[in-house]
Formats: structure tokens, sequence, C-alpha cells
């Protein structure tokens, strides 16, 4: 055992932790210690010689390391003096500052604390898990002087060895996390159903009682729990799909579940849908516009050989032939990759889903000089059945189709014959519809879009290529705009020049400005997290993680963006550049270097795309609202309901209006004065936030480093080292850096609980105010829909929880079709 010596930091009566008047210190949640009531304003270091690791915001509470043996405590003066901003407190030393029991840390002002009637109480605890057997022996109490030696630390320094013969096999973070997701929430048999959206795993539940919340929210992963009905949404941010196929694979690998699933509204499986198809896809998608970006390069920099145009790729050397494949591969086979997300997603046969996918792609569609027969004729556009190369929309409702058809023939097909020919059928059934209804279906509407956007060019003063840059990121959406892409070609080779790739080039940093905008508009640090994670993808090309991670949740940033890419568009063609014929098919930056007739025209060019980037910041700094104010946007739902009142019962006179609206002023007085609380709890979900970041960079730091332990020790299994390699991986961890913040983090959840507290009153009560006036109002007027608007208030009540994440926005939905029919009705 080793011991380390404690001394009072403050003149003052000192007591066991147990018996201060916090519960949360009391009951040694964060940690055992000791408390001190001060009677001087100096506060000291507990520790002899130490090292101060950090002065929170707010310079109420303190870490503080031993030097000696590492063991960090915390010190916090006076209880809930979070709330005070730092008024009280004097910092005299800097966070890494060494010092010492005579060194004054702190004056604090002790009276002005007393007079906000809150406990001047000082806790010192530390947290036990550090190190192993470690106990507080208190050998003093009552009055002390600053420097008393007044107790001891005893612990084993040494974290206790896990010996193993046996390596045992290496799980990653997502996979334990779902492991025990899987036991915490009453395993397979209280699942009906889950999948994910962006930031949480939505898991439908049978029974709320088997749910171990506490368990969940202890998780490192998780950032809170949400209760919408009989489904749980743990709430975990954008690695979240990371954690669903983890979860999908402990659910896969137990007994069937035989517990009938839940039906999900179908406008709430749109979003989840999308981003389980295309976020298994953007590895690939991100390799593929990579690969493109460097052969470009590197053919402007003569490193590589054209294509002769004979197209005979024996003509130029092996590396300049092999980089050339690789860089349309990907975009060729684009489709496979599509349809076996799609299929992987709906939980179908992935193998059967990369067959048909083959098949949709192959080359013997080409023959005779082109690609499959003619089916029929539209103007002078013939309608081919043919192969599906460099699409993606007939590949993902070629999922669909398999998956769905799949299904119907199992619940009808006999067993013994199930084997042999289901199989066979739905192969045959989808290739079928995909090559004589849906291809030609999406074929023509790509075609004529195709010919439609060509014309645009012809528009004056670049009007056209400016609608074209503003629809491009929606056709992305679509899943049209590599077809697009490609039928741009033939005017790009006629031509020797394009003006739509601008809108290619444009629409993809309209949406990159418009993701910049939004982190730094934000307090949200998750979306920072992605924005900044994702940018460099956008640079090159690939703006999927942005649109699906940040823009389009948001709406009002992918409109920006779209906009400011018209912008862009319209400078640019108005100065007389061109995408040179180099430029087809290149994406992101590398476009800027295929601009001409002349090198001038380059400069025009990048002066466009900072107008576009510039343009998209600025329209989302000025105008996206970050969260909703909670006191003005019920104020202007309150204005809503009077204008919908007054409308039914044709009142003229704004007096009359304001009298509906003074009807709901209690609880907008309530909001209004009590924004300050709100503005405090934004500030601590940040900084919990930022907490729960920098944990999860620590925690992958430790799990590269365990995993290459890991291998390691595989490698020399057999040998006289294995034991020892075995040892350090089962006893590495980075604990000593997670502690602190892990501290840190606990006493944030501990003071934001008591306003946290405060906000779900205040929103219970107004929201139960507010439906009792909405229910006056629906009879007043006849109109039950007026109980609606509750859904618009909510969204404005709940605003900093929609913002974090911990709550789902409400759809608000009267049907104004109805509405006129209701007033028709009342005459």
């Amino acid at each position: 055992m080793q011991k380390i010596n404690l001394y009072a930091p403050v003149d003052g009566v000192i007591n066991k932790i147990e018996k201060i008047s916090d519960d949360v210190f009391a009951q040694k949640m964060l940690g055992d210690g000791f408390f001190i009531v001060p009677e001087s304003n100096e506060f000291h270091s507990f520790f002899e010689n130490s090292q101060i690791e950090m002065i929170f915001d707010t310079k109420h509470a303190l870490h503080i390391k031993d030097l000696e043996s590492g063991c960090v405590g915390l010190i916090h003066i006076g209880l809930d003096t979070v709330s005070l901003n730092g008024e009280p407190f004097n910092i005299k030393v800097k966070e890494k500052s060494k010092v010492t029991i005579k060194d004054v840390l702190v004056d604090v002002d002790l009276e002005l604390i007393k007079s906000k009637n809150i406990s001047t109480e000082t806790a010192i605890v530390f947290e036990t898990t550090q190190f192993n057997n470690l106990t507080i022996k208190l050998n003093k109490t009552g009055k002390v002087k600053a420097g008393d030696l007044i107790g001891e630390i005893n612990f084993e320094k040494e974290t206790t060895k896990v010996s193993s013969k046996t390596l045992g096999t290496f799980e990653n973070q997502y996979l334990k996390t779902a492991k025990e997701i899987y036991q915490y929430v009453g395993k397979k048999d209280n699942v009906k159903d889950f999948y994910n959206c962006m930031t949480r795993l939505r898991i439908v539940i049978g029974d709320k009682t088997k749910v171990n919340e506490d368990s969940l929210k202890k998780l490192g992963l998780v950032k809170g729990l949400n209760w919408n009905g009989q489904e749980l949404q743990i709430i975990i941010g954008g690695e979240v799909y990371k954690v669903k196929e983890e979860f999908e694979t402990v659910m896969a690998g137990t007994a069937q579940n035989t517990v009938a699933k839940v039906k999900i509204p179908f406008y709430k499986k749109i979003l989840p849908t999308i981003t389980g198809i295309m976020q298994p896809s953007i590895p690939a998608l991100l390799t593929i516009g990579i690969i493109g970006a460097l052969y470009n390069i590197l053919l402007l920099a003569n490193v590589v050989q054209p294509v002769p145009e004979s197209g005979n790729l024996g003509e130029i050397d092996m590396f300049s032939g092999v980089l050339y494949i690789l860089s349309k591969v990907g975009l060729n086979l684009i489709g496979i990759i599509f349809i076996y997300t799609t299929v992987r997603f709906l939980k179908g046969n992935t193998i059967m889903a990369i067959f048909i996918g083959y098949s949709l792609v192959s080359h013997l569609f080409f023959f005779g000089g082109g690609n499959g027969w003619p089916l029929f004729t539209i103007g002078s556009q013939e309608i081919y059945v043919k192969n599906y190369v460099d699409s993606m929309l007939p590949f993902i409702i070629a999922g669909f189709i398999y998956f769905y058809f799949d299904k119907w023939v199992k619940t009808w097909m006999p067993t013994s014959v199930d084997v042999v020919f289901r199989h066979t059928l739905t192969y045959l059934f989808t290739i079928t519809l995909t090559l004589f209804v849906v291809g030609p279906i999406f074929g023509t509407i790509e075609q004529l879009m195709a010919l439609l956007f060509i014309n645009f060019e012809a528009i004056p003063l670049g009007i056209g290529v400016a609608i074209f840059a503003f629809i491009w990121q929606p056709l992305v959406l679509t899943g049209t705009h590599l077809a697009i892409a490609v039928a741009l070609g033939t005017p790009i080779q006629e031509n020797g020049y394009s003006l739509l790739w601008f809108g290619i080039f444009l629409g993809t940093f309209g949406q990159l400005g418009a993701a910049l905008g939004s982190a730094l508009r934000t307090n949200n640090s998750q979306i920072k997290q992605v924005v900044y994670g994702a940018a460099p993808a956008a640079i090159f090309g690939i703006t999927e993680p942005l649109i699906y991670g940040v823009t389009l949740p948001r709406l009002k940033p992918f409109l920006f963006g779209c906009v400011s890419a018209a912008i862009g568009a319209l400078f640019i063609v108005n100065t007389g550049a061109r995408v040179l014929e180099s430029g087809y098919m290149t994406l992101g930056i590398i476009t800027i270097l295929n601009i001409g007739p002349t090198g001038i025209y380059t400069v025009w060019a990048t002066i466009g795309l900072l107008i576009t980037i510039g343009s998209a910041i600025a329209l989302t700094w000025a105008f996206d609202i970050d969260r909703i104010n909670e006191y003005k946007g019920a104020l202007a739902t309150v204005k809503k309901i009077a204008s919908r009142y007054a409308t039914i019962l044709n009142l003229k006179s704004k007096e009359e209006k304001q009298k509906i609206i003074k009807r709901f002023d209690t609880n907008l007085n309530d909001l209004k004065e009590n924004n300050k609380l709100f503005k405090e709890f934004e500030k601590f979900s940040v900084k919990l936030q930022k907490l729960n970041i920098t944990l999860e960079k620590i925690n992958k730091t430790e799990e590269k480093h365990k995993y290459k332990l890991y291998k390691n020790a595989l490698k020399n299994e057999g040998t006289e080292k294995f034991e020892l390699l075995v040892e350090n991986y089962n006893n590495f961890n980075l604990d000593l850096k997670k502690q602190p913040l892990i501290e840190q983090k606990n006493l944030l959840i501990t003071e934001m609980e008591a306003i946290k507290k405060q906000i779900i009153s205040l929103q219970e009560k107004t929201m139960k105010d507010t439906s009792k006036v909405l229910d006056e109002l629906a009879k007043e007027t006849k109109f039950d829909e007026m109980k609606n608007y509750a859904d618009l208030f909510y969204n404005s009540v709940y605003s900093i929880n929609i913002f974090f994440g911990e709550l789902d926005k409400k759809e608000f939905k009267i049907n104004n079709k109805e509405f006129k029919q209701f007033l028709v009705e009342r005459g």
C-alpha cells in the first residue's frame, strides 16, 4: 500500500463527506473524501506538491494532481456556486502550473456567496477507481488551519495485473456498446424493432420495465436517452450507424425473435432509410472521387498518358492504363454498391443483391457498337433495354423490388422447393422488371432531363447555368445526377468545352460553404465535428456526408448552398470562362485545373468559387437560426393561433386578436423571464458535448493501441513472449487521461441536474396550460384541429432538447383544404 498526505486547503471546520448537505457528494457519486466549511477567503492545495490539472470555466472548481503519485482530486468551492458564473472567485494560478500547500490558488468572496443564500460547504473528493483499493482516512475533524495535516489516501499504485494464457478475441468499442445495449434493453425478446436516424439508435421496446436506463446512461458512447411511446431513443451521435450495425450483428446471433413488429409511420422512415442506404456507401464514394482526382492531376502533370481516340488502352503504358481503369471502374459499377447497401439495409440476401447488380451492369449488353436493344422511341430519342453502368437510382429500386418480392414468395412457396426455385424466381422477376419497366421509365426521365439541361447553356447571361447549379444537389438526392453527368459528355466532346459543368463544380462548394456556415453559427459541437470531418471529402466532390449529416436535416443551409452555387455560376459564366473537355467527369477542386480558354480564366473561376463559398457561409450565418428561442417561438405560434381563431369567428379588429394572445400571457411571460435559465443550460450542454468528444478521441486512441498489442500477441502465440504480450494487452488503458475528464463530466451532469429540473418543470407546466387553453379555443370555434397547435408550441418550448438531439421535432399538421371546407360548412 502507498500513502499520500492530505492537508487542509483553507481555515475552517472539517468533516466527513457523508455529512455534507448535498446528496450527490454525500452518496460519494463523485468519489470519496471530506468537506470543509471555510472561515477564510484564501484556498490552497490539499497535496504537498501538486499541479493544477484543470480550472472550470465558472472558477468554482479545480482538479489538482499530486506530482509524486499522479492521484487527482477535485475541490468544489460552495454548493451550486456554478450559477454565480465565477463572480466570487479570483483565480491566482493557471492550468498546468505547479504549486505547494503554501501557494494561494483562489481568493473567494465568501460573503457574496452567502448573500445569494448558497452554502459555502467545500467538497474535496477523489475518484476511487483511479487506483486499486483507494481509501480515504480522515485523522482530524472540527476546526483546522490551512496547511494542517488532516488525513491520508491509501492505495495500491500498480493496477492489478490480468494474467491469462488465452488471448481471446478483440472487440471494438461499437461491438462492446452494442452487446451492452442488448443486455440492458432486455435482450431480443424485448426488442420489437430497431433502426437508426442520424444521431440515435431507436429501439421499439416490448416491456419498458425490463430496460435498465441507469446502466445505459453510463455507457461511454451514449449521450442520453429519450422515450417516445414504446420507442427508446439512445442518443449516440454521428457514429450511431456503426453501433446499429453491431447491434444488428448481436441480434442476428441470437434466437429468432417472436415478438410482432410495431408499424412505424412512413414519414419517420424516409430519412433513416436514405441514411441507411447512403452512409455505408460513403467510403466507396470517397475512394471513387479521390482516385478520379488523382488520375486527373497526374494527367495534367503529364505523368500519365491520355487514353487514345481509338480507346485501345494497349497503346499507352501499363501504369497509365491501370490508373485510368481504376478511375472509371468505381463510377461504372456504382450501381452494385447501392443495390448492396439497399438490400443490406432491408436485411435481405446481399449475395443475391450483388448478383443482380452485376447482371445489370454486364458488359455483354454492349454489342455491335451499341448498348442493348431499342425498346421504343420518344421523339428522336430511342429507349433501350440495356445495362445501367453509371446509374444509381434503378439499382436502389431493384433492391426494394428484390427484397419485397422475395419476402412475398417466401409466404407461399413450399419449403421442399424453396431452396431450388425461390432465388431463381426472384432474380428473374427483379431483372425483368428493372430491364423492361423501371430502367426504361427512369432512362426516359434521365434522357429528357439531360436534353433539357443541355439546352440551358443557350439561355443568355448565364441564367440557364445558374438554374442548373441551383438544382444540381437536389438531383444528387434523386440519384439521377450520374446519368445526367454522363449525358453531358456528348456536347462537351463536340464543343470542346462545357458551361454546365460549372453547375456541378459549384453545387459541391455551395454545400461546403453552407456546412461551414452552420459550423461557425452553431453551438452544437456534434454538428461542428461532422462538418470538419466531412469537409475534405467535399473538396474532392463528395458532398453526401455533408448533405445527409448537416445541410439537409437543417434544410435552410441546403437551400442556401444551392442559391450560392447559382450566384457563383452567374459570375463565372459572364467572365467568359469555360470548363475544358479535359475537365469532363472531374470532381471538386480538380475541375479548377481544367478551366480555359486561357490561364486568366482560372483566376475568374477561382473568384467565382470563393464567391460561392462566401455567399453560402454568409447566408447560413445570417438566416439559419441555430435554434428557436423558446419565448420568441412560442409568441410566433400564439400569433398564428390568434389569426386562425379570428378567421374562424370572423374577428376583424387587432384588439380582438390581442385578447386571444393574452390568454397565453402567463406562459409567455414564464418563458421570457426564464430565458437566462435556458441559455445557462445550453452553455452546460455545449461543455458536456465537448467533453464527450474528447473522451471519444481518447477511447479511439486506446482502442487503436490495444488492437496493435492484440495483433502483436497473436503473432507471437506459442513463443516465450506470448504471456508477457497478453499481459501487456490486458493491462493497457488510458484511464489516467480519461479519469479527470470523467470526473469533470460527472460533476457537470450533477450541476446541470438542478437547472434541468427547473426547465422540465417549466416545460411541463407550459405545455399543460397551453393544452388547456387550446382545448377551450377548439370548443369555442368547434374546430378540433386547433389542438394541433400544441405540437408547434412543443417545438418552441422544447427547442433546447430538440437542438441537442434529446427529443424529436413534432410534425405540425393542419389540412388547409379541410380547413377551407370547414369554413364553408360553418357558413
